[in-house]
């Protein structure tokens, strides 16, 4: 299976088939209805959850929203359909339900993936403050995004653009919709939305002369388009 997007849940579609090549279980896709929960019980869900041993799910709320994604991986959005239990929004056959202790605590995740279970603990401590403060920007001096703003060659006719409004840093890729970076440093930046950052490089003087993508465990450098080339640039977006 191939795609040049997220959009279309390749990754489940070739399990699924590969499933039933082999005889295995896997989940019919089904369509749900979420409901409305308080954010006072989101707030319970929030915190670091053990898969294995270096692999971690990541439970965040932002407003009414509940987000989860392993370490390292994207970041899904996930909708209520019980008090305790959710499904991803991009696929919702993709489940999370937290179970509590007899005193009340949230102790454990059950994800229910590709026909199987899978059981998380919650961790405290440490490892969990430090895992959760890489999901935290980092506290810069907005003006640092304004020396970053302009364009930036990936490859011929494909231009990842910045831009700094209302000291929010924003991207976006060229044919792609714009998305919000956040700082994880005064050079290395972070999308909540989907997996992957962007470190910003310098030459000896300071000058910023290009950047580096990290997403799926690939490198990837772009050049800095400087201003006698925007005619180049243009023609290329057309």
């Amino acid at each position: 299976m191939l795609s040049n997007s997220d959009a279309g849940n390749v990754d489940r579609i070739a399990f699924e088939l590969a499933a039933i090549a082999y005889g295995e279980p896997y989940d019919v896709p089904i369509t749900k209805t979420p409901i409305t929960i308080d954010t006072i019980t989101l707030y319970d869900y929030v915190g670091v959850y053990e898969l294995d041993p270096d692999r971690y799910y990541l439970v965040t709320r932002e407003g009414d929203s509940l987000f989860i994604s392993e370490v390292g991986g994207k970041r899904s959005l996930l909708m209520a359909e019980s008090e305790n239990k959710f499904f991803y929004a991009r696929n919702h056959c993709h489940t999370v339900a937290f179970v509590r202790d007899t005193a009340g605590n949230v102790v454990e995740q059950i994800s229910h993936h590709n026909g199987r279970d899978e059981r998380a603990l919650r961790i405290e401590g440490d490892k969990a403050e430090e895992l959760m403060a890489s999901l935290i920007p980092a506290d810069i001096d907005p003006a640092i995004f304004k020396a970053y703003e302009g364009d930036y060659e990936v490859a011929p006719g494909f231009v990842l653009t910045f831009v700094c409004r209302d000291n929010r840093f924003f991207t976006q890729a060229t044919g792609q919709p714009e998305m919000e970076i956040f700082p994880r440093s005064e050079t290395e930046f972070f999308l909540k939305v989907v997996e992957g950052s962007v470190t910003f490089v310098k030459d000896s003087t300071g000058t910023v002369t290009g950047l580096i993508i990290h997403q799926g465990g690939r490198d990837l450098t772009a050049r800095r388009i400087q201003p006698d080339e925007e005619l180049t640039k243009d023609t290329l977006k057309k």
